[in-house]
């Protein structure tokens, strides 16, 4: 998985393009095809991360516990104790 604060429509083609499992960003609320201006879920940064990846670790069957992550800024941190 990739875990970005970008949208999962940038997020997600990216990486399927790299062969990986799936993508995880953040998600825009369409209504009626339209983009609403509100979050449909967490904003995918800090603990907003977390919160992402607990709901597809919870759906996948994944213990946390037996995951790694790897980061290049200080705002992962949550993120990173997570796994």
């Amino acid at each position: 998985y990739i875990v970005s604060a970008s949208p999962i429509e940038l997020v997600e083609p990216l990486a399927q393009a790299l062969g990986m499992t799936a993508g995880i960003g953040t998600r825009s609320a369409i209504v009626d095809g339209i983009y609403s201006g509100e979050l449909d879920g967490p904003f995918c940064y800090g603990p907003g991360k977390v919160e992402a990846i607990e709901e597809i670790s919870g759906r996948q069957g994944y213990d946390l516990e037996r995951c790694w992550a790897y980061s290049d800024s200080a705002s992962d941190l949550p993120m990173l104790e997570a796994v």
